[in-house]
């Protein structure tokens, strides 16, 4: 039997799983980066001998965005939940499941929409957002539709980066913790963003915050105006603090209390401000008990910026990629 142990997504195009032999099947890689604080660790041991079980080299995708501190679908970003390794595509507006064993496509699910974030699994089902606006849970194991919510006020749709999308696309990437899939919608503050707490199993709404997209503050060049939070990137959670983290575009992350969805923190681009990005995590807790280390970890290439001819970054460097 197959042992399997590892995904690596080569050149942005090309899924290779690497395998060894075995008794049993590894631990899951439920979500993007594998776990709540999106920190890319994992218990499990990898063995000295891996070999190259299977590829498939997919369609090329097409950004959103060219800035780096947008750059949250530049490539393809597996799942695995069981014998299922699950990517979603913004080139085809699906979510695809191979066999790990195999590498046979198993089933294609489609939207409205492209598809920009990686699903989030558990108990046998894949949950995912895409850009017209809706979440979506299919089956695992052959990708029937379990339950479809539309997170959005109504059916408007608009051009956005060269697709027709939803006024309130879904790029809050999705985080799944204990049952509950947190994620955002929506990335014009003056048309409502939505931060939403979900039941897996039913798609029902625990909690909805959307009081958060049209704050008065001070924005770049100390002018002032209304703005408020842009949501996308990953959504994660930092454990400590009991807080959803919801990335902001360019500004920095809001920080959503975790059980009654009420805004805790964010803060517009003020002048002087270092910039913001899509992506965050929170310390391993190797790195919580070795280093001391706590509060969010950016990566400086993600949040870098030149501006005025002189750079501007937060961070250090790797954090994406390690």
């Amino acid at each position: 039997m197959v042992f399997f142990m590892m995904i690596k997504v080569f050149l942005k195009r090309t899924i290779m799983v690497l395998i060894f032999s075995g008794l049993a099947l590894g631990a899951d890689w439920p979500m993007w980066r594998n776990d709540t604080g999106r920190t890319a660790q994992s218990a499990e041991v990898l063995a000295e001998n891996l070999s190259l079980q299977w590829s498939r080299r997919l369609p090329p995708l097409k950004p959103a965005y060219h800035d780096n501190r947008l750059q949250f679908d530049a490539g393809y970003e597996p799942i695995v939940l069981g014998k299922r390794l699950v990517v979603g595509s913004s080139r085809d507006d699906s979510v695809t499941a191979f066999d790990t064993e195999t590498g046979e496509e198993v089933w294609k699910f489609f939207t409205d929409g492209p598809v920009r974030f990686a699903p989030v699994g558990s108990e046998g089902r894949i949950i995912f957002g895409s850009d017209d606006g809706c979440l979506y849970c299919v089956s695992g194991s052959n990708g029937a539709l379990l339950w479809k919510k539309r997170a959005v006020p109504s059916n408007r749709k608009v051009i956005g980066n060269e697709r027709m999308i939803s006024v309130w696309p879904i790029r809050g990437g999705p985080v799944l913790d204990e049952g509950r899939v947190y994620f955002a919608a929506g990335v014009w503050p003056l048309e409502g963003t939505f931060v939403f707490c979900v039941d897996a199993l039913t798609g029902e709404t625990i909690w909805r915050n959307d009081r958060s997209s049209y704050r008065y503050g001070v924005h770049p060049h100390n002018a002032r105006a209304f703005g408020g939070l842009a949501p996308q990137g990953y959504l994660l959670i930092d454990d400590e603090a009991k807080q959803l983290i919801v990335p902001s575009s360019q500004a920095y992350p809001a920080k959503f209390d975790l059980q009654t969805g009420e805004l805790k923190s964010f803060e517009l681009p003020a002048p002087g401000r270092l910039p913001g990005g899509w992506f965050a995590s929170t310390p391993s807790e190797l790195e919580r008990q070795k280093l001391k280390r706590r509060g969010l970890l950016f990566d400086n290439e993600v949040n870098y910026r030149v501006h005025e001819d002189k750079p501007h970054f937060k961070g250090e460097k790797g954090v994406r990629n390690k």
